[in-house]
């Protein structure tokens, strides 16, 4: 049987949190791709400055070391 909205645990109230945490991914990533833009003008700079910011947010972020 099919759900509808009101009876699966998808509120109004959650999608909007959703939505809201989705602006706020965005909002950070283009501000970091700006970042490394301004930071390194040429490709091969931004990629060892672009790979160094991945490895930091990765693990910082708890995906190669969790608790």
């Amino acid at each position: 049987s099919s759900l509808h909205l009101t009876e699966s645990f998808v509120t109004p109230c959650r999608l909007f949190q959703l939505f809201l945490a989705c602006c706020c991914i965005q909002e950070s990533s283009v501000a970091l791709n700006r970042f490394i833009a301004a930071i390194a003008r040429t490709q091969v700079v931004a990629n060892i400055i672009a790979t160094a910011i991945l490895v930091t947010v990765l693990v910082l972020g708890g995906f190669v070391i969790s608790k």
